[in-house]
């Protein structure tokens, strides 16, 4: 029995080493730069951003599909075996028909077809009839788009779409930056708050200590010892808060970045005044700035492109209902007899031509077009207004007030750092007179819970600070800044 559950425990230990994955133990160890060492390249976020990249590229690209140069190729075989009712309604079978064509579209209201065919059918009165030829078709549309009127404005549209695009996807990979960014800036917060609780802990636990002999010695009553307990648990809740908040950074972080896995996360060793050295730099020269620095940020080129766009999509929509008067002219080369030999020998001994005009004329009487064309107008008029206006404000809107904004919080953070400087000075002081029983435990849990929220408030308002440059600079992306990536 004994030897039995050796090797019962045996098994449930290899089990469970065997089940351990490698990964787990991996260490990823992140710091400031971490995002020069972690691939971003294949995260949904990235991924995302270049779909709608090569979304709007699509769309130009299908745009072209109509100006491209095809070859083609066409055959028919056909049989009937039908009974005839009477001689003057034969039956045609077989039926052969073969043509090559080349076929071009352009950008100018013009398209082309060149195309050689040979056919042949039966009948009662005819047998093998064959004919061979070559024919060129040309279609031109008069007046809409005549030399490219309207396809020209079409490309313009969407070659500009494609530079929007281009520097959206160059805006949001930097704001995806700054976002990963913020992230680990918080990292760094909590792991401040969780040191800063710590050493309370440690301190609640020395008070503790001395009041549980004070107690037994009978010189402090029960209240009080289950006072500094009730200090203690709620301290070491606050850490257990710090430790929750630290596990939903690192979630989203995870998230962000699948690439992570199940590595476990760790933050290099950062130097706080250092720190405190860029964001002071950062601001400084945000402040020196008077007007908005519009050669620093991207969003100036959007409200530009934005107005090209407009300008060519309220032409489109001017021609909305204008008359179509298209014409095509065929000509054709062509050679008949009574076998494909021969119907070729004909052709180039005697090529008889055929030639047709088409024109197609259609114009509105009733005024439904002149209806879309409005509303293609005012479509085109706001989104175009909107787009700019979106722009020019962000950019305003980020210069000045977020600038302000980081006054308001430097100047909070100089009053906790003198709040924090003053509870510290006096926290030393109150727990000696604590240790000597010349103050209660009411006035000391009073000061260390001051000084504790002035220093967890000092530490969120660096993080508000550091969160709100890296907003600046998802807008202006080109500052000169440490902290702008």
């Amino acid at each position: 029995m004994k030897l039995y559950m050796i090797l019962l425990c045996a098994c449930f230990c290899l089990t469970g080493k065997s089940s351990d994955d490698p990964k787990k133990l991996e260490l990823v160890f992140i710091g400031e730069n971490f995002l020069n060492d972690i691939s971003i390249d294949n995260t949904p976020t990235i991924n995302q951003i270049k779909l709608s990249f090569e979304s709007v590229l699509l769309n130009k690209r299908l745009m072209n599909e109509n100006f491209q140069t095809k070859f083609n190729l066409k055959g028919v075989y056909g049989e009937n075996k039908s009974r005839q009712l009477n001689q003057f309604v034969p039956v045609t079978s077989p039926i052969k028909n073969l043509q090559a064509s080349i076929t071009s579209g352009s950008k100018y209201g013009f398209q082309s077809e060149v195309k050689i065919f040979t056919e042949q059918f039966t009948n009662n009165f005819l047998r093998r009839s064959t004919t061979t030829g070559a024919e060129a078709n040309f279609f031109i549309d008069l007046y809409k788009d005549f030399l490219g009127r309207s396809t020209k404005k079409k490309l313009k549209v969407l070659s500009r779409q494609i530079k929007v695009a281009e520097i959206n996807k160059e805006i949001n990979t930097h704001q995806f930056k700054l976002n990963l960014q913020k992230l680990y800036w918080s990292l760094v917060a909590n792991e401040e708050s969780i040191k800063l609780t710590k050493s309370l802990i440690k301190q609640a636990e020395k008070q503790v200590a001395i009041t549980t002999k004070k107690y037994k010695s009978a010189v402090s009553d029960k209240g009080v010892l289950a006072r500094t307990k009730s200090l203690l648990a709620s301290r070491k809740g606050s850490l257990n808060s710090l430790e929750y908040t630290k596990s939903n950074i690192l979630k989203n972080l995870r998230q962000i970045i699948p690439a992570l896995g199940e590595k476990k996360i760790n933050l290099k060793n950062y130097d706080i005044n250092e720190i405190t050295k860029k964001v002071l730099s950062c601001t400084d020269s945000i402040s020196s700035l008077n007007d908005t620095p519009l050669d620093l940020t991207r969003y100036d080129d959007l409200s530009k492109l934005h107005e090209e766009i407009t300008k060519n999509e309220l032409k489109l929509a001017k021609i909305h209902d204008d008359i179509d008067f298209n014409v095509t002219v065929q000509a054709q080369l062509n050679g008949r007899d009574f076998s494909y030999s021969d119907s070729i020998d004909n052709l180039s001994n005697d090529p008889k031509p055929v030639g047709n005009i088409v024109f197609s004329l259609s114009m509105p009487i009733t005024s439904e077009k002149t209806k879309s064309k409005n509303s293609y107008e005012k479509i085109a008029k706001l989104k175009g207004e909107t787009s700019v206006t979106l722009s020019t404000a962000k950019v305003t809107a980020f210069h000045k007030e977020i600038g302000q904004s980081v006054k308001v919080l430097l100047s909070a953070l100089d009053n906790q750092k003198l709040n924090t400087e003053s509870l510290k000075m006096s926290i030393k002081n109150s727990r000696l007179k604590f240790s000597q029983a010349r103050l209660s435990i009411e006035q000391l849990v009073q000061e260390e819970d001051a000084y504790f929220l002035s220093e967890i408030s000092s530490i969120q308002t660096n993080l508000s600070i550091v969160h709100t440059l890296l907003d600046y600079f998802s807008v202006f992306t080109k500052f000169n800044c440490p902290l702008n990536i």
